[in-house]
């Protein structure tokens, strides 16, 4: 079964619930770490050389949330998330020298918006209720704004005056763009504390697996006394978040 045919049915499930449910609107919001997945392009016209170590660093994330609770037994939720992508490099030159050693690139800056369906297991305790969830859902990203083409350049090594092709290292981003719109599968685990009435604590994790699109980029690099190499980088999206937070629920309303 397709994605579209997969969220199709959860619409109809959605719908007919609606009807016939008691809802809980809520709003919250979300702050935590994440980690991007970016790879080497190996195959078809981009150039690869094994010259580049990646690095997925922890960056952070922070967003607004809007949802809606039925019956105590689904959650629908959407957010405006604003995330920052980026990798970390190693240079390393034909004679093993490693250079800009664990550098950052912000690859680009973008608002995702996620769409998540979530099953919610209710849990009693003594005074009251926690609740565990997971479920899955879909990503996108608005408002994409990319890094800038143009050249690091390090300080510069020792000049050895009887062999003046040393210089300078440097290294270029050039062709920073995406191949199609990103869109990312989610899968949701999370649980939620009352701390009152109309106020939880949220603690989730989500992990996004590309489905479509990806931004590409090309790094090219020169080292004293050897010629430039190029490499592409990319990302599909995918990668692992983790949120903590808070839900504050507006009106209980009986349809």
């Amino acid at each position: 079964m397709g994605i579209k045919n997969i969220f199709s049915f959860l619409l109809i499930i959605v719908i007919s619930t609606l009807g016939m449910a008691q809802n809980q609107k809520y709003i919250g919001l979300d702050i935590g770490p994440k980690v991007d997945w970016y790879r080497l392009a190996t195959g078809g016209s981009r150039p690869y050389s094994p010259s580049l170590n990646l690095h997925n660093p922890i960056g952070a994330s922070f967003g607004i949330i809007g949802g809606i609770k039925i019956d105590n037994k689904i959650l629908l939720e959407t957010a405006i998330i604003k995330s920052d992508f980026r990798t970390n490099i190693d240079i390393i030159n034909e004679d093993g020298k490693r250079y800009f050693v664990n550098t950052p690139i912000n690859t680009f800056t973008s608002y995702m918006i996620p769409f998540n369906f979530n099953f919610i297991k209710p849990i009693q305790k003594k005074y009251d209720t926690h609740y565990w969830y997971s479920g899955i859902g879909i990503t996108t990203l608005v408002k994409k704004k990319l890094g800038l083409d143009q050249t690091y350049i390090s300080p510069e090594v020792f000049v050895d005056e009887n062999d003046l092709t040393q210089g300078s290292i440097q290294y270029t981003i050039t062709g920073n763009d995406f191949d199609a719109d990103l869109i990312m599968f989610n899968l949701n685990a999370g649980y939620q504390y009352p701390l009152n009435e109309g106020i939880m604590i949220n603690v989730s994790m989500q992990l996004r697996a590309g489905v479509a699109g990806n931004n590409f980029f090309d790094l090219t690099y020169k080292t004293p006394q050897y010629s430039a190499i190029q490499n592409t980088i990319y990302t599909s999206g995918s990668g692992i978040q983790f949120n903590i937070g808070f839900r504050y629920f507006i009106e209980n309303e009986d349809i």
